[in-house]
Order: structure tokens, then sequence, then C-alpha cells
């Protein structure tokens, strides 16, 4: 089972629906999605956390070292909070810094690119690629990068591309 934690509020709600829509198209149905506004703690032998908004904690959440942390590059807040953890992050956005960025965009595909190497939650190497991503509509650049960063991580084959 890969738990993932969103951290956030209604709005992130949408995000869920894309991610369990996305690691069902992928033929996943492992994975497990919880949306919280300021968690506490996440303990798991491994999952993901999605900072899909700024982290309003006095404290850094208290998280297992198999955590991975999935960012906007630009959420210096969690960025900060999230280094405090010792954990991994995978950064998304559309700066030549972040981890996972778009090369294009179109209402119904996307192309995705992942701009170095990350280890996948099962310990597997994912090298820099582009992978193609169909929408089914028209989707967020934020929420497509976070969809495709967690398929990446959860082990979702990238040869074919993504449908999210």
């Amino acid at each position: 089972m890969v738990p993932i934690l969103i951290v956030g509020g209604r709005r992130e709600r949408l995000l869920a629906d894309i991610l369990a829509g996305a690691f069902s198209a992928c033929e996943r149905d492992d994975f497990s999605l919880e949306i919280a506004p300021r968690p506490e703690a996440f303990i798991a032998p491994y999952g993901l956390l999605i900072a899909a908004r700024p982290l309003v904690h006095a404290a850094p959440p208290s998280l297992s070292p198999g955590i991975v942390a999935l960012m906007e590059g630009s959420n210096r807040r969690a960025a900060a909070m999230l280094s405090a953890t010792g954990n991994a992050a995978v950064c998304c956005g559309m700066s030549g810094r972040d981890t996972v960025t778009l090369s294009s965009l179109r209402d119904d595909a996307a192309l995705v690119c992942l701009q170095r190497t990350v280890t996948t939650l099962s310990g597997g190497a994912v090298e820099p690629c582009e992978i193609p991503v169909r929408l089914s509509r028209r989707r967020h650049k934020r929420d497509i990068l976070f969809a495709a960063a967690a398929l990446i991580l959860g082990d979702c084959p990238t040869d074919e591309g993504f449908r999210i």
C-alpha cells in the first residue's frame, strides 16, 4: 500500500481525485489518499507527502525516513520546514531548478520532463526523461506536475506515458 498524504484543504480534493484516477489508469489500486490541513506526523515504511500548500506548522511534522515529499519549488516555507526533517524532497514547477517540470502543455496533452534521476518508493531509479501525458480534460499545471511526480515515485511505468 502506498500512502499519500496531501497537505491542504478542500481545494486539494480535486488533486486527490486526479491522483486516484491517475493511479487507477496505471493499474495501481494499492494506494491510499488522505488530505490534512496540518498533519503532525506521517508514520509509514514509505509514502508520499504532497505539500500542496505552504506548511503552517510551528514545528516540522514528524516523518518516517521512507516518506518522500513533493512540493512546488517556489514553496520556500515548505522547503525550510522539510529540510529540518531530513527526508528526501522532489520539487515540481516551471523552473530549471525543479526536478519535475513541463516541456509542453496543450488542453489534451502535456509533456512532463524529469530533469534528474529520482529514486522510487521501492528503491528503483528513474533516469531523466520526457513522459507524454494524456489529459482527460484541461488541468492546472500544478496538478499535472504533482500527479506525474507521484506516479513516477509510485513506480508506475513511464514508457507509455501517463493518463491524468
